[in-house]
């Protein structure tokens, strides 16, 4: 079984962090973003497709979202508009 990866994201960016099946085991919003900042995360790996979620990282409260949930393609996470969040998104 692959290792647990941890992505620290804290620009206006796109990450691709899986290109493969695996899981999404969760977000941590470690400070929020400002300005209509979210983040989206795709069951894909590119920046487009099923989408997983959609965090408000605006109104976000500061901690870890546990997801534990199975992805078929990949992972992808854009984080976008406003002032960037600090966030970390952990996968294996």
């Amino acid at each position: 079984m692959p290792a647990s990866r941890a992505v620290h994201i804290n620009t206006i960016s796109t990450e691709i962090i899986l290109q493969r099946q695996g899981v999404l085991q969760a977000v941590a919003i470690n400070t929020r973003g400002l300005n209509g900042n979210r983040l989206t995360l795709y069951d894909s790996p590119t920046a487009s497709g099923d989408i997983v979620a959609i965090i408000d990282c605006v109104n976000a409260q500061i901690g870890t979202i546990r997801y534990d949930v199975q992805l078929a393609k990949g992972l992808t996470a854009v984080l976008d508009t406003g002032q960037a969040a600090d966030v970390t998104v952990c996968a294996d």
